[in-house]
């Protein structure tokens, strides 16, 4: 009859065989997601979405007020300059034009003053916005699949030699037989790239989570190898 510790030991490797069973299966199922998806998106023409619209408003400037004086040139009587809280502009006609992600951006704004009150001046606005982002999202589209279909190979690895352990440690008649160690050891060498990709993709914070988790498997690996030396000592003296 066995030990009722290496019992629950033998359960608890059935359990984590199921388990890790269907997160391959939902890896897998991920990465062919992930693969179709990024496929699509760059066989997908870069035209085939198009942005095209406009923000328009207008700012009104009471220049009674005390923090802001008006001067009219004498030689035009359109001409004139606001001075708000110390700093002077001269309103002008403003066009501002830049191109980013694809889109055309395109700004204008003009400052008008009232005919019927000279105090008050208008500044009408203008931006309109244009181009394709069929590319950019194509670009973003690619980028999100590959990072998906990377997440979920790294996953399927660490399972797979995480599954061949739960078995070992399912059949086994104690923890510190060589299988258990052994699949002990390929585990926490698979657990390598986990933490190469954190670092890459969520930077030092999120990687340090990772690297802790393989320090620990590392150090359980090591007590594991020196219980296996003990336990072959044992059978040896017997």
């Amino acid at each position: 009859m066995k030990n009722i510790n290496i019992k629950k030991i033998n359960d608890l490797g059935t359990i984590g065989k199921i388990v890790s069973v269907i997160i391959k299966v939902i890896a897998i199922i991920a990465m062919v997601i992930s693969l179709i998806l990024g496929v699509t998106a760059a066989l997908a023409p870069d035209d085939y979405i198009s942005t095209k619209g406009k923000i328009e408003f207008n700012t009104v400037t009471d220049c009674s007020s005390p923090f802001i004086s008006r001067s009219n040139e004498e030689d035009d009587e359109l001409s004139f300059k606001i001075k708000a809280f110390g700093i002077e502009v001269e309103p002008e006609r403003i066009l501002n034009e830049a191109e980013i992600l694809g889109l055309k951006i395109k700004s204008e704004s003009q400052d008008t003053q009232d005919s019927s009150n000279p105090d008050i001046v208008t500044t009408e606005s203008l931006t309109t916005i244009e181009g394709n982002t069929g590319k950019l999202i194509k670009a973003f589209m690619i980028g999100v699949s590959a990072l998906i279909f990377i997440f979920s190979l790294l996953l399927l690895i660490s399972i797979s030699f995480a599954k061949k352990l739960f078995v070992s440690l399912e059949k086994c008649d104690t923890p510190f037989s060589e299988e258990v160690v052994n699949n002990l050891t390929r585990f926490a060498y698979s657990l390598v790239p986990w933490g190469i990709f954190s670092f890459g993709t969520n930077g030092a914070g999120g990687g340090v989570g990772v690297v802790m988790v393989i320090v620990v498997v590392a150090i359980l690996t090591s007590v594991f190898k020196y219980g296996a030396e003990l336990q072959r000592e044992s059978d040896e003296t017997l």
